[in-house]
């Protein structure tokens, strides 16, 4: 649907979200599922918001990954392979980590998300209950898991109600029938209604792309406009590439 007033969060590569202006400010908490190295968007959030809480999710993070980061990015230091500023900077990730999460408001649970509660697991259920339970009406849920998505959208969406704002990169599109599994999950919805889409360049199957990052908005916080979006995609100086050197393919719709 058509929406306006959108912005980007986060990077302008990699990280970077576009969403509508006003659902930072309208959510209580964003559920972010998927860390790894980009905390961009949450970064922004915050500025926008500086009540939300932050709650982060994934059982990847940890002093190993951020030791072997630091040892990765050294050697490419002195192979020449990191000499531009913000490359430079991002030896030093770990402060930044450490700087963010002492954040009162923030945090990082170091536990896989899935569909079932097992050790090391929590459900989305469980995260989703939780916080209705404590009286949050205003959810803003990112996800980006790698594969996983799939399996939370039947959770996700019998929760629609309190998502004020939901962002999922969908990843591996035309495998194990994952376009199928997207469309259903879409139709089934009735409040969430796509506002923006956005192709993933890094990764492209025959000139198609195989990663797709897609926006939903709730309908009962904002005003839609009756008729389907007739942007171009992408959307210029909203909208940048994955991959900073590679350029961003058109989207064609059919």
């Amino acid at each position: 649907v058509h929406l306006n007033n959108l912005e980007r969060l986060g990077d302008k590569s990699d990280g970077g979200y576009v969403i509508h202006k006003k659902s930072i400010k309208q959510s209580q908490v964003l559920v972010s599922i998927g860390l790894g190295e980009n905390w961009s968007f949450e970064k922004d959030s915050i500025k926008q918001n500086n009540k939300i809480k932050i709650l982060m999710f994934d059982h990847t993070v940890n002093n190993y990954f951020f030791f072997k980061k630091f040892f990765k990015d050294i050697l490419h230091f002195f192979l020449l392979k990191k000499l531009r500023l913000k490359k430079l900077m991002n030896i030093f990730l770990y402060f930044d980590y450490l700087f963010f999460f002492k954040k009162k408001n923030v945090s990082h649970i170091k536990k896989k998300v899935g569909n079932r509660n097992v050790d090391g697991q929590i459900s989305i259920t469980k995260i989703l209950k939780n916080l209705i339970n404590k009286k949050t009406v205003s959810i803003f849920l990112k996800v980006d898991i790698e594969g996983d998505e799939y399996s939370l959208l039947n959770d996700i969406q019998r929760f629609e109600h309190s998502i004020n704002s939901l962002i999922i990169e969908f990843h591996q599109i035309s495998e194990n029938n994952n376009l199928k599994k997207i469309l259903s999950f879409v139709k089934k919805l009735k409040l969430l209604k796509i506002i923006h889409v956005h192709g993933n360049n890094i990764y492209l199957k025959k000139n198609v792309h195989d990663i797709i990052e897609i926006t939903f908005a709730n309908a009962k916080y904002l005003s839609f406009e009756k008729f389907k979006s007739k942007r171009s995609y992408p959307i210029n100086q909203l909208d940048y590439p994955n991959h900073p050197r590679k350029k961003d393919k058109k989207l064609r719709f059919f």
